[in-house]
């Protein structure tokens, strides 16, 4: 059997095709296409049209010769209401049907579009009327199957008619019925919310034309995610699409740029955002969420993995913000109520953003609710696809399914109720047959290290993580004093950190920047820094150079904050403080500094210097965080909020967490030594443009870090992914490495 033909596929077909009106349109007279098609050897095929309701409908049945007695109805998927015929759609097991002696029947339904409570008749109907179809005997049972949509009807119509099946098996399904179409119209308000950008409410096809590209644009959902807002509404759509689980960084890759669409004019559109402007309809009024049934007046928009309710500022800023819809009007369908009588096994794709995983949680959870549990078996297959199923997992579902109904044996699935099981790492390993494609392997956390020989070696090895930048910062590579709060900078730039010596441009450092394609770069710190002979070379390049100096640290870190706030457009709402007599706390928090756009400012233990003073001043005097104990700055000095642990790798610790709650991911986690200032520095701007967090460990042994970072990172057991080690000259030991990927596989 060949790979079946997935709906995701189908999905890309027909917008290749699509051609997106200026106007709404109405929907047109349908019509059922001829139905009529031929038999597979070894079997006998029925078609024509049904009257059900006085609606007409097309119908194909086939029965094998040896027929078993058992009738499988096939429930097809969403066809656009803008498409006229009415297609019976053969179900794709339909050769096994035939071979193990299924006979099978599907409907076209009498009109297309989002349609459930006729379409549940209609394909019943060919159960109640499958002996006059036929001239054959009544089946002796049935099973229901379907897809995407056809998981609606499976799932609806099973509680709608308790005794006439005796198995059921939703693919892709929409077994949240609702929750799809609010899912599809909060995804888009808050990726709107973020990028500031106005739209439409419910959506229309005046979205398709530039709101939909300009949010695209500012959040760089087709370039990479790397701005603060599009990480953070990567974050969001995760939680709403089913929670933190493997596979959604490279699923949110595939739906914002494979399944994008062509509007005509302009940049491609990611899928969901077309789907919002009703490009699959054609224009016609269909549920995208945002309508009399919508209602998030309650909802809470938060990341992923956190316990409800418990939201960082960044998140509370958020929800104050996303537009509110009260909604006072039933589901314009018949919904699932989570009651199966008899065994459902459903299957879903762990990256399908279009028919979410949420789907599955909902269902499970409303079976749950009615004590029916013992009836339900769910199982998650590793792609990025919709109802993107080999035909051997296809196969070996089905079979599994028939053993249940026939030996009351319940076969193996997963709790999709448990966080810590959706988030593991190994979800859908059990029940994938084959790699996709750009999907992660079922193998253990392994460690991706970025390494130099010195530190402007190691600079430019972490700076080869951005295939291209207009902007770049230099900082010297011998000292920290200048460089120390140039993270934040880079991160406002969305550039890379480059460490170069004092008084030459290092040929390497130049490679990198003609490599990146760089026009602009900053200088941190004044002449003694970085001397007058490193701007010539730049000069000579065509780069315009800057310098962002002070006369001394304190007031070095005061123009990088300053420069930070016109690179932002606006001043920070808070910034860090951080002793400037050491690198330890401003590095720790190089990563968050970077992603949140929050400058960091020196201060010391019991006294902030003048610079730092005017800045803050400068600055509005947005709220501070120290980052830090009270042995490095005092409570005299008053920050409205402290990170801190009981040294430096505690205070990693606290920083990371507070990452989590700006947005940061802890899938693919970077490591730096605590005790140099150089991997750290460099390390923050690129694990903030990646979207993840930075943490520091003990690189010698592990010892210093024990009790903080390290069992932090274990915490993290069935999350990470990979390690990504950034080190200079193997400042952390490779067994240091191995007892980290050790503790992430022993928990």
């Amino acid at each position: 059997m060949s790979r079946l033909i997935s709906a995701a596929a189908t999905i890309l077909l027909l917008l290749g095709l699509l051609a997106i009106p200026a106007a709404a349109q109405e929907p047109p007279d349908y019509v059922v296409a001829d139905p009529t098609f031929e038999a597979r050897e070894g079997a006998t095929a029925y078609s024509g049209t049904l009257t059900v309701d006085g609606a007409d409908s097309g119908y194909q049945i086939e029965v094998p010769d040896d027929w078993n007695g058992t009738l499988v109805l096939y429930a097809h998927g969403f066809v656009g209401p803008q498409q006229a015929d009415l297609i019976v759609q053969p179900p794709p097991l339909r050769d096994l049907f035939i071979a193990q002696g299924f006979a099978w029947a599907a409907s076209s339904y009498s009109a297309n579009g989002y349609v459930i409570d006729s379409s549940i008749e209609e394909t019943d109907a060919l159960r109640t009327r499958f002996a006059e179809l036929t001239g054959e005997d009544e089946p002796t049972a049935t099973i229901v199957h379907g897809f995407s949509m056809g998981g609606h009807i499976t799932g609806a119509a099973i509680e709608r008619r308790p005794d006439a099946y005796v198995g059921a098996l939703p693919a892709c399904g929409v077994m949240g019925d609702l929750a799809l179409f609010d899912y599809f119209a909060d995804v888009n308000l808050v990726g709107d919310t973020l990028a500031g950008v106005e739209v439409p409410i419910p959506g229309d096809l005046s979205y398709l034309q530039g709101p939909a590209q300009q949010i695209s644009a500012i959040l760089g959902l087709q370039t990479g995610l790397r701005t603060p807002g599009g990480v953070q509404y990567a974050d969001v759509v995760e939680h709403l699409s089913g929670g933190e689980r493997p596979t959604f960084e490279e699923s949110l890759r595939f739906w914002n740029v494979d399944a994008a669409i062509d509007p005509g004019e302009g940049p491609t559109i990611p899928f969901l955002r077309a789907l919002y402007g009703r490009a699959l309809s054609g224009g016609l009024e269909t549920p995208v969420g945002a309508g009399d049934a919508y209602d998030n007046a309650d909802t809470v928009y938060q990341f992923p993995n956190h316990p409800e309710g418990e939201l960082s500022p960044v998140e509370e800023a958020l929800n104050a913000l996303v537009p509110r819809v009260e909604g006072d009007a039933p589901a314009p369908f018949a919904v699932i109520d989570g009651e199966p009588e008899i065994p459902v096994l459903s299957l879903h794709t762990t990256g399908d953003l279009f028919v979410p995983l949420l789907n599955q949680r909902i269902y499970a959870q409303e079976v749950a609710d009615h004590g029916l549990s013992e009836n339900l078996v769910q199982r998650t297959v590793r792609a990025a696809g919709h109802c993107d199923f080999t035909p051997e997992e296809l196969v070996t579902a089905f079979g599994d399914l028939v053993t249940w109904i026939t030996t009351g044996e319940r076969p193996e699935g997963e709790d999709l109720l448990d966080d810590a099981v959706v988030a593991d790492r190994d979800l859908g390993c059990a029940w994938t047959s084959e790699t996709r494609p750009g999907m992660p392997e079922c193998d253990p956390p392994t460690a991706i290290t970025v390494e130099g020989a010195d530190p402007v070696a190691t600079s430019i090895a972490v700076s080869q993580g951005w295939e291209a930048s207009p902007a770049a910062v230099i900082a010297r590579a011998d000292d920290f004093a200048d460089g120390l709060t140039g993270a934040s900078l880079a991160g406002g730039l969305g550039a890379p950190l480059l460490l170069n010596p004092v008084e030459a441009l290092s040929p390497d450092v130049m490679a990198e920047l003609r490599r990146l394609g760089v026009t602009d770069v900053t200088l941190l710190g004044g002449t003694a820094a970085l001397s007058d002979g490193v701007e010539p070379g730049l000069a000579d390049a065509g780069m315009t150079v800057a310098r962002v100096a002070g006369t001394n640290r304190f007031g070095t870190a005061a123009a990088i904050a300053t420069a930070l706030a016109e690179a932002a457009g606006a001043p920070p709402a808070e910034v860090f403080l951080a002793n400037g007599g050491g690198f330890a706390d401003s590095v720790a928090v190089a990563a968050l500094s970077a992603f949140s756009l929050q400058p960091i400012l020196l201060v010391e233990q019991d006294r902030v210097p003048a610079e730092t003073t005017a800045a803050l001043a400068a600055l509005g005097d947005p709220a501070t965080a120290a980052v830090g104990g009270t042995d490095v700055i005092s409570d005299q000095i008053a920050p409205d909020v402290r990170l801190a642990g009981d040294n430096r790798y505690g205070t990693s610790a606290a920083v990371v967490e507070a990452s989590r709650g700006a947005g940061l991911r802890v899938n693919e986690p970077w490591l730096v030594d605590g005790e140099t200032f150089v991997e750290a520095l460099v390390a923050g701007p690129a694990a903030a443009a990646a979207g993840q967090v930075m943490a520091m460990v003990d690189g010698d042994d592990l010892a210093g870090s024990a009790g903080s970072t390290n069992d932090l990172i274990a915490s993290l057991a069935g999350l990470v992914e990979d390690l990504v080690v950034v080190e200079t000259a193997d400042s952390v030991a490779q067994s240091s490495v191995d007892a980290l990927l050790v503790s992430l596989t022993d928990g």
